[in-house]
């Protein structure tokens, strides 16, 4: 698995940064997988037959019925073990900022978040409150990105 992308449920619906997050990962690569955790999942899954998905990962389980960060984080680990995507990809929302930085210190892959443009490796982000924009690059194999709007 090349890319596996972190889809976020919105009251039963692909959250619209999901979407951006899709978007950016289909620009880097034509293995982009997606994981949708909670219990929309199957509901989310039939959104997405409309999208160029290589797989689809549904997970279900009481740990995760609900949004909350050690559940997500743990079967986002899990998930990233068993499948070994190069990149993971979510949109940056509020529940992104809450769990990926504990996925990415707990497996040890750098987070680059808040990225709102692609360039070949290069990923362009704000900083400063949105008052300027930084380049950024990882020599890391493997790496985890937000999409911004």
């Amino acid at each position: 698995m090349d890319i596996l992308v972190i889809l976020e449920d919105t009251q039963g619906s692909l959250h619209r940064l999901s979407k951006e997050a899709i978007s950016g990962a289909q620009m880097i690569s034509n293995d982009v997988s997606a994981l949708v955790i909670g219990e929309n999942s199957s509901k989310i899954a039939a959104e997405l037959t409309s999208y160029d998905l290589s797989d689809l990962i549904t997970v279900e389980d009481d740990l995760v019925a609900s949004y909350n960060a050690d559940g997500y984080t743990e079967i986002v680990c899990r998930v990233i073990d068993s499948e070994s995507p190069r990149i993971i990809i979510a949109g940056h929302t509020y529940q992104t900022r809450d769990f990926i930085p504990r996925v990415s210190a707990r497996l040890d892959i750098p987070f680059i978040p808040d990225i709102v443009s692609i360039s070949d490796s290069d990923f362009t982000k704000q900083v400063l409150n949105a008052k300027l924009n930084a380049t950024c690059l990882s020599n890391s194999d493997r790496m985890i990105l937000s999409f911004q709007s």
